[in-house]
């Protein structure tokens, strides 16, 4: 919070990358800290400060995984699910040499799936917890030896898994 403080006492124009990486990193700490609707209104001013930049906008405020959780923690399901969507099929157009961060977003897209009301997609959502939690058990096991840590990972791995436990 306080880097960003500091960007914007130094005129960093809001919608300058080291603004809305600012954001995104402050945004990703209140989600870890399960302040949900605060990460979904920093998330929102990030967004607003990328609108003057199309292009930056398009790469960097599209979508975040943790602000799907964010929305679907506050009840917003089916924007959840739209931006989940979004991040999937951009994934899989930009990164198909990437299992892993295919994964990931297929593994968020299950778990708005899973928090449809009506069941309908249910069947959907767990074939894709299916495809997606192997890949990121194993990316977990190798950033954990590796000694990486990888904390955000191993938190959002968490959160898949106990989404489809849910779901079962």
């Amino acid at each position: 919070e306080e880097s960003l403080r500091s960007l914007e006492l130094a005129g960093a124009a809001p919608e300058s990358m080291m603004v809305a990486n600012a954001r995104r990193s402050l945004a990703w700490a209140l989600a870890a800290q399960r302040k949900y609707a605060e990460a979904d209104g920093v998330f929102h001013k990030m967004r607003e400060g990328l609108k003057n930049d199309p292009e930056l906008l398009k790469k960097v405020g599209s979508g975040d995984p943790d602000w799907v959780l964010a929305m679907l923690r506050l009840g917003r399901q089916p924007e959840a699910e739209k931006m989940a969507k979004s991040m999937l099929d951009s994934a899989r157009a930009k990164f198909a040499d990437q299992p892993v961060r295919i994964a990931q977003r297929r593994a968020f897209y299950a778990m708005t799936l899973a928090e449809r009301s009506d069941r309908s997609a249910h069947g959907e959502a767990l074939a894709a917890f299916a495809e997606s939690v192997p890949v990121l058990i194993d990316q977990a096991a190798i950033e954990t030896e590796a000694g990486n840590g990888a904390l955000r990972l191993q938190r959002r791995l968490v959160t898949v898994i106990e989404a489809w436990l849910r779901l079962l």
